[in-house]
């Protein structure tokens, strides 16, 4: 998902026929990722020829390639192309399906929560927007973890975007002033309850490549010195070639625990090491645990 940002100029003046080229005011503008345009301040324009322009700017307006901006639009089933579509021209092509139909009506006000592993990082928190059909119903914001630790096994950060219709609802005096026991329901001003209804859910992803994984352990190299018996390293690392995906089950068959299956698995991953290192250091897992008069042969 990211964010584009195109420039254009704009003249300050209609031009016709009857204007002069060299009395037109010229502005810098920008298209954010939204379609809205704004002038970029403190941008000096000199005009060197009649169709020659220059002027230098300090902030370069490009695409932003930032898998974090998120934007989230409602619309008419009969428009979803359209507006998928428009997503991807502006630069949003990662992110989940479109969710199932909901429905909502003109002038409602969406909310937005945010639920599991994931957080809305910009300064406004539950961001609003007023549904128009006619109109461009969206709203972007950034997203975060909300720890880093959670979720180990996945290689994203897990969450749910929660879409909720916001209602204003004056409540019945008589019922207020029931439960407040008041005389005259005329003496207070009831004032509106907030009401929040769900009305769709959409799970979604953001990557974990900021997150730096943790080192490899410092381990102590395992050597067999004692090269005379019949189990050898050349004997650990014949098995360990020979053997293919069983070997997680012949680690439980020699009792090794879970626990070091998985730090193998681990090591694997984040390290250099191959598949057939992790089944060879399985075998010495499995071979420094036995006592030495146990028979390994047998």
């Amino acid at each position: 998902m990211l964010r584009g940002v195109g420039g254009c100029l704009s003249d300050g003046k209609c031009r016709g026929r009857d204007w002069d080229d060299e009395n037109d005011n010229l502005y810098l503008v920008a298209r954010t990722g939204t379609g809205k345009w704004f002038v970029v301040p403190e941008v000096d324009i000199a005009q060197v020829k009649l169709d020659l322009l220059q002027f230098t700017i300090e902030k370069p307006l490009e695409q932003s390639d930032n898998p974090f901006d998120t934007r989230l639009e409602v619309a008419p089933v009969s428009r979803i192309n359209k507006v998928i579509k428009h997503l991807n021209e502006d630069g949003f092509e990662d992110g989940p399906d479109p969710s199932q139909i909901v429905g909502v009506c003109e002038g409602d006000i969406i909310e937005i929560n945010f639920r599991g592993n994931i957080q809305n990082n910009s300064s406004v928190k539950c961001p609003k927007f007023v549904y128009n059909s006619n109109l461009p119903s969206s709203t972007e914001f950034f997203l975060s973890e909300v720890d880093q630790y959670l979720q180990r096994n996945f290689h994203v950060f897990r969450g749910v975007v929660e879409v909720y219709r916001v209602q204003y609802v004056v409540p019945d005096k008589k019922t207020v002033a029931r439960k407040e026991s008041v005389l005259d329901e005329n003496s207070f001003c009831v004032r509106k309850e907030k009401k929040k209804i769900l009305i769709c859910e959409i799970p979604i992803t953001i990557p974990k490549y900021h997150v730096e994984p943790a080192p490899l352990p410092v381990q102590a190299p395992v050597v067999i010195r004692n090269d005379s018996d019949p189990v050898n390293d050349d004997l650990m690392r014949h098995l360990a070639a020979d053997m293919g995906d069983e070997w997680r089950k012949v680690a439980m068959t020699l009792n090794i625990s879970r626990a070091r299956i998985q730090a193998i698995l681990r090591n694997t991953q984040i390290g250099e090491s191959t598949e057939e290192d992790a089944r060879y250091q399985m075998l010495i897992t499995w071979l420094k645990k036995m006592p030495k008069s146990i028979d390994k042969v047998g």
